[in-house]
């Protein structure tokens, strides 16, 4: 089952002519989102407050007796104004099926965000033995372009394809991994092999073998309270013409560039400059299969990941030497929860998902 990406999404099905049926949104699992496969066709109703900041408002039948129009129902609702705690907490109460969050705000220039539930996350849903089926039911979040889409009206979505979210799944065991050969320094006679873990959404592709230039951040995407400024910016990278054609070796290890939230787009950045690879240097040794939860961008570029030891020597011997050589191999990789039966398994790139 060698593949070209795995995806999160929630397929959309309307009974409105002017929206494509089928569309598989991109939808980012909350930390202590569950899962619901057998949720095949659920209602999508729009939260009223639109922020879910205060209990869901509740309507009233002929008779004037209260009903709950969001009982068994997959609730969309606008992020800001109140935590996720509070949303998820009004969204639960009133029992509702699924829940999608979608991404409004300019300070992550309308990228997916990782939610968490704070002490409550960590203490009980975040613990899969605990909780295998975190908080039990489906929680994401998407991008902005989504709302007009769900809150459309006579829309449903099927979960079925929807995965929770894992973070053992993201941890590759040494034989999931691959190798980049860098090529000798003066007075070596062998290239030096180390291992790299590689983003489950790589194109496969032929062996290259190519120069590696250090990634030039600007300013402005290194600050959170900044992105509105880096949105405006012309490319989040300094560099762009001296990265063409080359390896694009990424500095992270300190949370640099926090507009980019999410590993694709940083490949996007780096892809859109001309590299023909992405290696990451991880913030500790390592290795991780990069976020295989939503890729909303076509990605054509291969992205890898490599521990801050093995890093460290290659950034010092770009930065004494000027040059530095990388091999990288044939690429087609198997993620390690590659499912044909559930059909987790995408052969010809992503499905359809907003951006």
């Amino acid at each position: 089952c060698a593949v070209s990406g795995t995806f999160n999404y929630v397929e959309v099905i309307s009974s409105d002519a002017t929206l494509e049926e089928g569309v598989k949104l991109g939808c980012f699992p909350a930390r202590f989102s569950g899962e619901n496969r057998e949720l095949a066709a659920s209602e999508v109703i729009a939260a009223a407050p639109m922020n879910a900041c205060d209990p869901l408002e509740m309507q009233e039948d002929e008779n004037g007796e209260e009903i709950n129009p969001y009982a068994g129902k997959t609730v969309v609702l606008m992020r800001g104004e109140c935590s996720f705690l509070v949303k998820t907490d009004n969204v639960r109460a009133a029992n509702a099926s699924g829940m999608i969050l979608v991404n409004t705000q300019d300070s992550s220039l309308g990228y997916p965000l990782e939610m968490w539930l704070g002490e409550r996350d960590t203490d009980q849903y975040d613990d899969r033995q605990k909780h295998p089926n975190g908080i039990g039911i489906p929680v994401c979040m998407a991008f902005p372009e989504a709302w007009a889409v769900l809150a459309a009206e006579g829309v449903s979505v099927s979960w079925a394809q929807f995965r929770q979210w894992d973070s053992d799944k993201e941890k590759l065991p040494e034989h999931d991994t691959t190798k980049l050969s860098i090529a000798p320094s003066e007075g070596e006679l062998l290239w030096t092999d180390i291992p790299a873990g590689q983003a489950t959404y790589n194109p496969s592709r032929p062996a290259l073998e190519a120069e590696v230039v250090l990634v030039g951040w600007n300013s402005a995407c290194t600050m959170d309270d900044q992105c509105a400024a880096c949105a405006l910016e012309e490319a989040p990278v300094t560099n762009g013409p001296a990265l063409k054609d080359k390896i694009a070796l990424a500095v992270l290890s300190t949370g640099a560039v926090q507009c980019l939230h999410w590993v694709y787009a940083v490949t996007t950045a780096i892809q859109e400059a001309g590299a023909v690879a992405l290696v990451m240097i991880n913030y500790e040794d390592r290795l991780w299969t990069n976020i295989p939860y939503l890729v909303p961008y076509p990605i054509t570029i291969p992205t890898f990941n490599i521990m801050q030891t093995h890093g460290s020597m290659l950034t010092n011997r770009w930065i004494l030497n000027g040059k530095v050589t990388v091999r990288i191999p044939e690429l087609a990789f198997v993620p390690p929860d590659c499912d044909p039966s559930q059909q987790h398994c995408v052969a010809s790139g992503p499905p359809l998902l907003l951006s």
